[in-house]
């Protein structure tokens, strides 16, 4: 039976299920900074507000230097605990466990004390799910509950609905990102065997080149050896000593020469 393709993965779900657990116990952690880090994002605001409203009014004052450095180190400060912190956390627990998925699997692994790139991106990747779904949860909460004035009274069923719309949404982002990694992977694979199948290619004309250079070479070597015994002189036939002999000049008389054919002749050689 085939996956259906509009449903997330399980390891989706079991992902949004760890960070939503993670972010859970992260919040208590800072239950006890909240009143700390909300009356710095009221004085932060303040400051800015004031900012503009200096810069941008009828009558434009200067601003102090002091004040626009306590603004920037208030607004670093907020970004330092909202969004740095949970994502280096995010971060370290998704580390710690794809450590422990290699060791439950018996394969080599070590712990990397040091985020990694790809760890900071997840934990801010886990972040940015968690807001979407905090955000589509809220306005589920805004439509769905009944309000008294400008109050909102949501019920204990409406908060159920929006967890569980927060958690789909959760699910539904990270199998989008599983999806999108799926095709990058698939591309980089294509663009992989391309590659591959050119470098082949090249290598088959490389030697299809050298063998076509080698056939030419040894013909040449043929020809030139043919060339060179075509222009190579015969030797004549010798001729023989019957020949030699009955052409050969008579010795002159009285000399030794004579004397020893002389001798030749008695003893009939």
């Amino acid at each position: 039976m085939k996956y259906p393709r509009w449903l997330p993965y399980p390891g989706c779900w079991v992902r949004s299920l760890v960070t939503s657990i993670a972010l859970y116990l992260l919040s208590f952690l800072f239950i006890p900074l909240q009143p700390i880090i909300r009356e710095i994002a009221r004085a932060s605001a303040r400051i800015w507000i004031l900012c503009f409203t200096l810069v941008n009014g009828s009558d434009p004052a200067p601003i102090d230097g002091l004040l626009v450095v306590g603004a920037l180190l208030l607004t670093l400060f907020l970004f330092f605990m909202t969004v740095l912190c949970p994502a280096a956390v995010m971060g370290y627990l998704r580390q710690l466990l794809k450590f422990c998925g290699l060791r439950l699997e018996k394969k080599p692994a070590e712990f990397n004390q040091k985020l990694s790139r790809r760890s900071w991106i997840e934990g801010y990747g886990d972040l940015f799910n968690s807001g979407i779904g905090t955000m589509v949860g809220f306005i589920w909460i805004a439509l769905a509950s009944p309000t008294y004035g400008n109050q909102i009274s949501p019920s204990e069923e409406t908060f159920a609905v929006a967890f569980v719309l927060y958690f789909i949404t959760q699910t539904y982002l990270y199998y989008a990102r599983t999806l999108l990694q799926e095709a990058s992977d698939r591309h980089k694979a294509k663009r992989q065997a391309k590659r591959q199948a050119a470098e082949q290619r090249k290598q088959a004309q490389r030697q299809e080149r050298a063998r076509r250079q080698a056939t030419q070479q040894k013909k040449l070597a043929k020809r030139r050896k043919r060339d060179k015994q075509r222009r190579k002189p015969k030797l004549m036939h010798p001729f023989p000593e019957e020949f030699m002999a009955a052409t050969k000049p008579p010795p002159p008389p009285g000399s030794i020469d004579e004397e020893l054919e002389k001798m030749r002749r008695d003893l009939g050689l």
